[in-house]
């Protein structure tokens, strides 16, 4: 047998040669001990009595906060009561004040009234001084007192009488329509119509009173026919056109407007028509104007004036006289009014060759709604329409040959047939 090997004393055993180690046994560990329920001792004398005195101690303070609160209370309502006695004062102050200006107002209105009565009275008294000094030259003169009235010196002397009498009661009426006008504004700050109709408003007078008329957010109806406007009242007359919300209706009729004063209204109308925030304009009536009158008598070109009768012929339409001459004019005012206004669509063009076919036809149709407004040549007559501003642009809408000028005129004398 051989001889068995010892393993060297620091050498470890192979893997296979090793005895397997059992875990160990887990150590159990050291319950703790739990801890028994307490029991509260049985209350004593001592804490009875303490627990009396916490609760008296709460109840006075609650006693106290009571008070406090219902003294605040009483506070409080007597102030409520204070302030509403100082807001009814000045209530009552305010509505005292007020009531003062307008008695102030109507002491205005009153005063003013009664200078018009001074004033009327002093004229009818200069009046009838003169009327009785003229029949003191006549008895002084010789002529017999019943033939005074005969004479001429006495019709003559009765007509001015006449005409006197008539002219204290125009100003009379004057004054009361300038006065109710200005008497309600000065009540309420607004007006819905101002109807000065024959009033004698020059220039001055209207620059005055278009300041009130634009501050008046109600105001619908201007009624300015028959009184002394010219051309320097047209921007007031355009401004008003453009920021008076409610604003429908305005009568310039029987002033002393020119006739380039269309191209200014028509330029407002169209202004406002863009704005949304006013009321859309229902009618400008510019009718017997100095300008329109003195255009409608005037002979206009006469190629012009045979195409606008050309294009209301076939449209059917039956003008007043001098109608179709007041088209032809206004036709030329507002092309030359586009030329001196620096029109960016005319620029290619002359003033002297009415040639609207080159605008744009939006535009056209923009102008023609604003000169739709606009009132030209009024009347009454029964199958006649009235002339408005637009028939100035309908033979160009219509796609009508343009106007041009001195040619236009010799082609219609060399071949009239054509053109027809």
């Amino acid at each position: 047998s051989r001889p068995r090997q010892r393993r060297p004393a620091g050498r470890p055993l192979p893997s296979a040669q090793r005895p397997e180690r059992l875990p160990a046994p887990p150590r159990a560990r050291p319950s703790t001990p739990q801890p028994r329920s307490a029991v509260p001792p049985p209350p004593t004398m001592a804490d009875a009595a303490d627990l009396r005195e916490e609760n008296q101690r709460l109840k006075a303070q609650l006693a106290d906060f009571q008070k406090q609160q219902a003294q605040e209370r009483t506070q409080y309502e007597a102030k409520v009561v204070t302030e509403k006695k100082l807001g009814q004062q000045h209530a009552e102050s305010a509505q005292q004040r007020t009531s003062e200006l307008e008695a102030a107002k109507q002491s205005i209105v009153k005063l003013t009234k009664t200078l018009e009565e001074e004033v009327s009275r002093r004229e009818q008294v200069s009046a009838d001084s003169q009327h009785l000094e003229r029949r003191m030259q006549d008895l002084a003169s010789g002529a017999p007192a019943g033939t005074l009235s005969r004479s001429p010196g006495g019709r003559a002397a009765k007509r001015a009488d006449e005409d006197d009498f008539k002219a204290r009661e125009q100003a009379s009426q004057v004054s009361t329509k300038i006065l109710r006008v200005v008497d309600q504004w000065m009540r309420a700050r607004d007006l819905q119509q101002a109807l000065l109709r024959g009033a004698h408003i020059n220039d001055t007078a209207f620059a005055t009173l278009v300041q009130a008329l634009g501050d008046c957010p109600s105001l619908q109806t201007v009624d300015l026919s028959a009184n002394l406007l010219t051309m320097d009242s047209c921007s007031d007359l355009c401004q008003l056109i453009t920021i008076a919300p409610q604003l429908s209706f305005i009568s310039l009729a029987d002033n002393l407007l020119s006739l380039r004063s269309i191209g200014y209204f028509m330029t407002a109308i169209m202004e406002r028509q863009n704005t949304k925030k006013l009321m859309p304009m229902d009618l400008l009536d510019l009718s017997g104007n100095e300008g329109f009158i003195a255009a409608a008598s005037a002979q206009p070109p006469e190629a012009l004036h045979r195409q606008v009768k050309s294009v209301l012929g076939r449209e059917g339409s039956v003008l007043p006289p001098t109608g179709t001459e007041l088209v032809a004019q206004v036709m030329r005012a507002m092309w030359r009014f586009l030329h001196d206004t620096g029109h960016p669509q005319v620029r290619d063009s002359t003033a002297d060759e009415i040639a609207f076919h080159i605008m744009d036809k939006v535009t056209l149709r923009k102008m023609e709604n604003a000169l739709l407004k606009i009132m030209l040549l009024s009347t009454e007559e029964p199958g006649v329409r009235p002339v408005t501003g637009h028939l100035a642009l309908l033979s160009s809408l219509e796609g009508e040959s343009p106007y041009v000028g001195a040619a236009a005129v010799a082609d219609a004398t060399a071949a009239p047939s054509a053109k027809s």
